[in-house]
């Protein structure tokens, strides 16, 4: 009994007699035609024969239900139910012939969503809400092929086709705004954004040049979905002329997310904060004590074609009060499912940015999110996420990861109770410069923050100023500071 449900031979000769017997059953001229000679002895056999109706075409061939069948039928109601794509099936699916898989994506789909006569619409009711977004949504059919296939491409560790010239097609999550960066293309300007056939308004990145930007970045944001049960979908997003007649101006950079951080919050159906991280009641972020480990489930953005990333932004703090004890720079590992992740730390004053970058060689086990573990290494450093941002990166990599850069580090601002402990850090810092030794790190970055920040943002005035001249042989062989990384 194995043999024959295992052997394909037996499997597809078995169908062939099933169809045969099918199709003698339903075949309407034979239906006719008894009809016609139980009926025409009553009619003293002067009926005619009735004429037949026309046959319906028949739109496609038999499919068998096969195990890459039933793989692809799991990954294309996933994504019709805004749900993530299991790896298992994208694994099995990825291990077939792409002409084969592409064929048997297009009959599903085309059952399900054009043709509509799938047999599995008729016995399970809750499906028929496919046939009713079909109806009003015209990307449905094709949106759940470019999923399907951005899936497997990732899985294949090979590139989708490139989307038409001047388009950008990602699979976002419905539940959150997404925001769109970019180049102007000129110094000002405010290129026109479509997202989905809408336009969008786009204003100018703040604070650019602060963070080493270029000052014709711009952004934009498109609202989050309506639906009641958002989930997994299909953006598309061009740059259209800002007059008729005249030539498109502006690059998209990047896309991204941001996640609030929020006690017992849910996206995809998965809890996003979890492990040892401690959500502050003041909305102010999510502790992570020394020496534990926090978890995050966090929404992907992917295209096919290039490289996603998350950015998690860190204050750090000290979790002593003297400050002439040795301070210690807070240390941090990542993985990335089961990976160590492939991380960037990017510092910018009192906040410190983790950007882990994902690509499909990364071995998730589901489309659609991105499973993060973060270890604090410190021993005494508790480090506070304030901020968590996930995005994809498009055009050439180091532009667009500058461009994702600046937008993380001109959307945050540290909260006015940070400022005395700053001024108490960078007074640290002049003294040791007077004194001709290196100011800790954590000084440094404090005295860095508050000599870029406004004097009307710090809530505690302008540092002293004193006039002073370090002594010559001191200063001879003082020990330059280590200037922190601006990414």
């Amino acid at each position: 009994m194995l043999d024959l449900i295992t052997s394909a031979d037996e499997r597809r000769q078995a169908a062939e007699k099933s169809r045969r017997i099918t199709a003698r059953a339903n075949d309407i001229s034979r239906y006719f035609r008894i009809m016609d000679g139980l009926f025409k002895p009553l009619f003293g056999g002067k009926l005619k024969p009735t004429p037949l109706p026309p046959t319906p075409p028949i739109s496609q061939a038999y499919i068998e239900w096969s195990p890459p069948l039933q793989a692809l039928n799991r990954v294309v109601r996933s994504y019709l139910d805004g749900e993530p794509l299991e790896g298992w099936a994208l694994d099995l699916l990825a291990q077939q012939p792409q002409e084969e898989v592409d064929e048997l994506a297009e009959s599903v789909c085309r059952s399900l969503l054009a043709a509509r006569d799938a047999a599995v619409l008729r016995t399970e009711q809750r499906l028929k809400r496919y046939v009713a977004r079909s109806f009003f949504d015209r990307r449905l059919h094709d949106d759940t092929l470019f999923a399907v296939r951005v899936g497997m491409a990732e899985r294949r560790g090979q590139a989708t086709t490139p989307s038409a010239p001047g388009t950008i097609r990602a699979v976002v999550f419905g539940g959150l705004p997404l925001t769109v960066a970019g180049n102007a293309g000129e110094p000002d300007a405010r290129p026109v954004l479509i997202a989905d056939e809408h336009r969008v308004t786009t204003r100018r990145v703040a604070d650019t040049s602060r963070y080493g930007g270029s000052t014709d970045l711009f952004q934009a944001e498109v609202p989050a979905s309506d639906n009641e049960a958002p989930g997994l979908c299909t953006i598309v997003l061009a740059m259209a002329p800002t007059r008729a007649n005249r030539p498109t101006r502006g690059r998209v950079g990047v896309l991204r997310h941001s996640v609030p951080i929020s006690q017992g919050l849910l996206l995809l159906g998965r809890e996003v904060f979890g492990g040892s991280f401690e959500l502050r009641s003041d909305g102010a972020g999510a502790d992570l004590p020394p020496g534990q480990s926090g978890t995050l489930q966090l929404p992907r953005i992917a295209d096919g074609r290039h490289a996603s990333y998350v950015d998690l932004c860190f204050s750090r703090f000290e979790a002593q009060t003297d400050r002439s004890s040795p301070r210690e720079s807070p240390g941090l590992s990542g993985m990335l499912g089961k990976r160590p992740a492939d991380i960037e730390v990017i510092g910018s004053g009192g906040l410190r940015v983790v950007r882990v970058f994902v690509t499909g060689d990364d071995d998730l086990e589901e489309f659609g999110m991105v499973p993060l573990t973060v270890v604090n290494q410190g021993t005494r450093a508790t480090l506070r996420l304030v901020g968590v941002h996930s995005g994809l990166l498009l055009g050439p990599i180091a532009e667009a990861a500058g461009i994702a850069t600046v937008l993380t580090l001109s959307g945050h601002r540290l909260d006015q109770s940070s400022y005395p402990r700053l001024a108490g850090l960078g007074r640290d810092a002049i003294a040791a410069i007077i004194a001709g030794e290196a100011p800790a790190a954590a000084a440094l970055d404090a005295l860095c923050t508050l000599v870029r920040a406004p004097p009307d943002r710090t809530g505690c005035g302008r540092l002293p100023h004193r006039s002073w001249r370090a002594p010559h042989a001191k200063t001879a062989n003082c020990p330059m500071p280590r200037a922190s990384s601006t990414g």
